[in-house]
């Protein structure tokens, strides 16, 4: 389980592009063999309401950030091709943002809880 959180400015992207996005970001995160493919969770944000620096108009400091929550326990260089290959997935879909980032954030795995629903055929 890696939770890949992308946070991008609104005006940024209509749907088949936030799509087209999740897809690039998972297909690179796949590629990495970091994580099992049923493990790979993403979700993309849309930020209304953001500041810049001393820019405050959307439209003057569009953002991309992908924030990727993986367990503890990789190693420098594994978390370093993680957000290299994330951070080229993201630049291959060519949208306009003036700034992309990503970091890869260890989850301390003794505090992390988690619950599965049961599925009742």
């Amino acid at each position: 389980m890696p939770h890949l959180i992308i946070e991008y400015a609104a005006p940024l992207a209509a749907d088949e592009k936030v799509l087209a996005l999740l897809d690039a970001v998972y297909e690179a995160a796949l590629a990495t063999a970091l994580f099992p493919a049923d493990h790979i969770r993403i979700r993309a944000i849309p930020v209304v309401f953001y500041r810049t620096g001393e820019a405050s108009s959307p439209d003057s400091a569009t953002f991309i950030h992908a924030q990727l929550r993986i367990k503890e326990g990789r190693s420098e260089a594994q978390k370093k091709a993680l957000s290299r290959a994330v951070l080229a997935a993201i630049k291959r879909q060519q949208w306009p943002a003036q700034v992309i980032t990503v970091e890869v954030v260890d989850m301390d795995t003794a505090s992390y809880a988690k619950s599965v629903a049961e599925v009742i055929a």
